[in-house]
This record gives C-alpha cells, sequence and structure tokens, in this order.
C-alpha cells in the first residue's frame, strides 16, 4: 500500500494501480519473451547495453502453472544460455570492475 492511495469495498482492497505504475503494455514492451533465438538476442542486446553485473530472470508470474515454469527454466538454461555464451564468450567479465570485454 505504497503512497497510502488503498482503497476498500468494506474488506476488499481495490485493484487500482499505483502512482506512476507502468501500464501492463509498458510492462510487455520491457519483458524478454518469445522463442529462444529471440530471448537470447534480447538478453545478449541488454547486457550489451547495460553491463550488468547481475542478470535476473522472472520465471513465475500470476498463477503460470509450476511445470510451465520448470519448462521455461530448462529451456533457458538448454536452449537460451548457450546462444548468449556463443555471443558473449567472456560474459564472466561483463559488469566486473576493472575487467574489459567486447
Amino acid at each position: 500500500l505504497r503512497f497510502n492511495y488503498g482503497e476498500f469495498d468494506g474488506t476488499v482492497h481495490r485493484d487500482i494501480p499505483a502512482r506512476e505504475e507502468p501500464t501492463l503494455e509498458q510492462m510487455m514492451d520491457n519483458m524478454v519473451i518469445g522463442d529462444a533465438e529471440s530471448v537470447a538476442e534480447q538478453i545478449v542486446d541488454e547486457i550489451q547495453r547495460l553491463r550488468p553485473y547481475h542478470y535476473i530472470c522472472f520465471m513465475k508470474g500470476g498463477d503460470l502453472d509450476s511445470q510451465a515454469v520448470l519448462k521455461s527454466m530448462e529451456r533457458l538454461g538448454n536452449d537460451v544460455l548457450p546462444m548468449v555464451h556463443k555471443a558473449l564468450p567472456d560474459l564472466a567479465n561483463i559488469g566486473v570492475p576493472g575487467q574489459s570485454s567486447a
């Protein structure tokens, strides 16, 4: 209930957007979603532009079935990450202060 914006109907909290909360469309525009090739390309692009030290993948949203989440995790490890490592062979040094990588 950040910003004290909460509204209730009796004991039920109304589902209203928080101040400055992005729209669903804005969130979708920033998510890494798609087939293995497009996901790998998006991850590589973000890593090259932002040079992060860590990259977090949020795999379970809403009421997504646990088996679907597990399948996505397996595809990430088996299909996506090999493409990321091929595109960024010096991945371990990206984001590390004092290290240079292409």
